[in-house]
């Protein structure tokens, strides 16, 4: 049986609540039984982190229905232009437009702007693999800058 990752969330959840309760409880009606208040604290502190560390799952999903729901540009070529000084860099086809935009949902971005750094745009190149004309453009851009925010716009 494949295990929910929100159903484990939920859980972790509800014991890291139902062990706070118990040390509150304890602390209160029961004499001071000291090690048992900290082992149930510990216990309670332990599964709180666990649930910490993986509620990203809820902003993940998140990430995935917009990709789902991801609708892809119309064919042809979109105009890439400096968002600052309106300096044009040229024409990209909807399908790299795409690529970017599809890698920026991922981040949590979804508008017509692309922010790239030197630094972030070699890992881009490395950890993203974008086609040789994507990759030839954006350096392009960027030569002699340090960063750059891009902005597209059908032809």
């Amino acid at each position: 049986m494949k295990i929910d990752q929100i159903n484990v969330l939920k859980i972790i959840s509800r014991a890291s609540f139902g062990l706070f309760i118990s040390v509150l409880v304890s602390a209160l009606f029961i004499p001071p039984k000291y090690e048992l208040l900290t082992l149930l604290f510990c216990a309670a502190v332990i599964f709180e982190i666990l649930y910490q560390s993986l509620s990203g799952v809820k902003e993940a999903k998140a990430i995935k229905l917009k990709k789902e729901n991801y609708s892809k540009l119309p064919a042809g070529f979109y105009r890439i232009t400096d968002k600052n000084s309106g300096e044009c860099f040229g024409e990209l086809s909807a399908e790299n437009v795409d690529f970017l935009r599809m890698k920026f949902i991922e981040q949590g971005m979804e508008d017509n702007d692309f922010y790239f750094m030197r630094e972030t745009l070699e890992l881009f190149i490395e950890e993203e693999k974008p086609n040789k004309e994507l990759v030839g453009f954006l350096e392009n851009a960027l030569k002699g800058k340090d960063e750059i925010e891009l902005n597209w716009k059908k032809d």
